[in-house]
């Protein structure tokens, strides 16, 4: 039996789909996990892999992209048409996960009151796209970076 454990996603999509911008993303990244287990996993083993981070590296990229590059990434990376929407999902997303972690420190805080202990979640992902020095960005692909990845 071949175990996958991609991400804290798989688990949460669920949870997250509350919002409804936050599932384009979260099954975007799920169903790139899958194909990346297919392609690199070897039968009978177990696999860990961190889709989120590749996906949202990726998303970044794909806020530039456009004509047929734009068509072959949405295709691989499982995004539908619309590039606000993956921007969109992606910064919902993120807030959602900050909020998890947000939410477990006070948990945490409020365990330690009651005499328990509880780990804190962290979660730390550092976002950066570099670019070549000189190259002229268009200002709107800058602030979409900036905005929904929270990304210099």
């Amino acid at each position: 039996m071949k175990l996958l454990l991609t991400s804290i996603l798989l688990s949460a999509a669920p949870m997250l789909a509350t919002e409804p911008s936050v599932t384009t993303a979260a099954n975007a990244i799920n169903a790139l996990g899958v194909d990346l287990l297919r392609q690199a996993g070897q039968p009978g083993a177990n696999a860990l892999l961190s889709p989120y981070s590749i996906q949202n590296a990726l998303a970044m990229t794909y806020a530039g992209a456009e004509g047929a590059t734009r068509a072959e990434m949405a295709k691989v990376l499982h995004y539908p048409s619309d590039a606000a929407e993956v921007n969109g999902s992606f910064a919902a997303l993120r807030n959602a996960l900050d909020e998890v972690v947000r939410k477990s420190v006070e948990d945490s805080e409020r365990m330690k009151k009651w005499g328990g202990s509880m780990d804190p979640i962290t979660l730390t992902v550092a976002n950066r796209l570099f670019g070549k020095t000189g190259y002229a960005f268009r200002e709107p692909f800058l602030n979409a970076i900036k905005e929904n990845y929270d990304a210099p």
